[in-house]
């Protein structure tokens, strides 16, 4: 088995390589894992799935240019984890996130009462406004009623001044041809 290592490793090391001059297109695929906090056991118990594409051009034996495409999956959870501190954490972070949403839900419930209580002091202050309208339309249509009835009894003022004028001319003489341009 040495031996034939051996002979292996040789023969790579001291053979001439030559580059192909064009295109070199070739693919893969294996599986992924996850190593992190998460995952620091080095366990592959969830294997992702995991490939690519290699695309190169060769310009020539020296120069060439690559292109990969490569994709992978991968994966872990704190209640997989045989760490106990992972499984706490996952618990204060049940937790945490409970009462993230009871404060966020108390700050939304104090606005909505912010709001409302704003909409009803502006709802009181149109009422108001309005209230206050109505009364000055009540003020303002007394004083039309006023001046139309100043108005008709400066008309029958006028309207006797002109008799009694009529009367003073006519020197007194034919009162019922008077009465009748009064309309009395």
């Amino acid at each position: 088995m040495r031996l034939l290592l051996s002979l292996v490793l040789i023969t790579v090391f001291f053979s001439s390589i030559n580059a192909q001059k064009g295109w070199e297109i070739g693919g893969w695929l294996g599986t992924s894992f996850y190593f992190g906090d998460l995952n620091n056991r080095l366990s592959v118990t969830q294997p992702g799935i995991a490939g690519g594409l290699n695309a190169r051009w060769n310009f020539n034996t020296r120069i060439s240019l690559k292109n990969s495409l490569n994709f992978g999956t991968v994966g872990a959870s704190d209640v997989d984890s045989p760490n106990n501190f992972e499984k706490a954490n996952l618990n204060q972070s049940k937790i945490k996130n409970a009462e993230l949403a009871q404060e966020k839900q108390s700050k939304e419930n104090a606005a909505a009462a912010i709001n409302a209580t704003q909409k009803s002091e502006m709802h009181k202050s149109k009422l108001a406004v309005n209230e206050q309208q109505i009364a000055n339309g009540k003020a303002l249509q007394d004083m039309r009623n006023q001046k139309v009835e100043i108005q008709k009894e400066a008309n029958n003022k006028s309207n006797e001044l002109e008799a009694v004028e009529l009367f003073e001319n006519s020197g007194g003489k034919n009162l019922s041809e008077e009465s009748t341009i009064l309309g009395e």
